[in-house]
């Protein structure tokens, strides 16, 4: 199931470990996916998607010891999404564009999880906002509108209401943000949008985007999301 990665190169930097979706030489993708849904029944009880999801991440991290694990999983209102950032107890990045049809949908979403409020105070300080395709023109302008958006969002749907009929549990602190708190779920970290991404190809053609491409493009969310998930600060190189 785990494949190196050449892309690390010869630099002793560790290596990079890779549990594609499809296996080499995959013929019949489709059926193998439709099985990855189907409920099990062992000598115990039935186990779900999640927990097995759950399970097969637990058990390559035995074999392998990651310092981190990063699932890159569907986005949007699916069985995948929802499981890997309501089920695994994971830094979730949800990554949007500033459009009233990624909001609407975001909103949709967020009411679900709405309605189990002790679920949602278990996963809700993983969330991490991410502006993808930044343009190149009016990028400011762009942020500002993005934050607002998810501000609104999340006060709507994620944060302890002021003074409202849903307070926070006892003894817990209100779950509460400012607009532009850089510590919060709906503070955004960012991607910028380049046209020399749309064909990018690291294993065909590795030298097609150089490092000030890559640092331009994903610097920023690099940084910010290597810092949340490590704990300190780390610097593009």
């Amino acid at each position: 199931m785990v494949a190196r990665s050449p892309l690390i190169g010869d630099a002793d930097l560790g290596e990079i470990l890779v549990v594609p979706a499809a296996g080499n030489g995959e013929q019949d993708y489709l059926a193998k996916l439709s099985r990855a849904y189907i409920e099990l029944k062992t000598a115990g009880p039935v186990l779900h998607f999640g927990e097995r999801l759950h399970q097969m991440i637990q058990c390559l991290e035995t074999e392998h010891k990651p310092d981190i694990v990063l699932l890159d999983s569907r986005a949007g209102m699916h069985d995948i999404a929802a499981v890997t950032v309501s089920r695994l107890d994971a830094l979730a990045f949800l990554f949007a564009v500033d459009g009233a049809y990624t909001w609407d949908a975001y909103r949709l979403l967020f009411q679900h999880w709405r309605r189990d409020r002790n679920l949602l105070r278990h996963f809700r300080g993983n969330l991490r906002m991410v502006a993808g395709l930044a343009p190149d023109v009016g990028r400011p302008e762009y942020f500002a509108s993005f934050r607002q958006a998810a501000y609104q969002l999340f006060t709507d749907y994620i944060y302890d209401p002021d003074g409202g009929d849903e307070p926070p549990a006892e003894g817990e602190e209100p779950f509460s943000f400012d607009l532009m708190s850089d510590s919060a779920p709906h503070d955004l970290l960012h991607v910028n949008w380049n046209r020399a991404f749309f064909s990018f190809d690291p294993v065909r053609r590795p030298d097609a985007v150089d490092d000030g491409l890559l640092q331009g493009g994903f610097g920023d969310f690099v940084e910010r999301a290597a810092e949340t998930l490590v704990g300190t600060q780390v610097k593009w190189s």
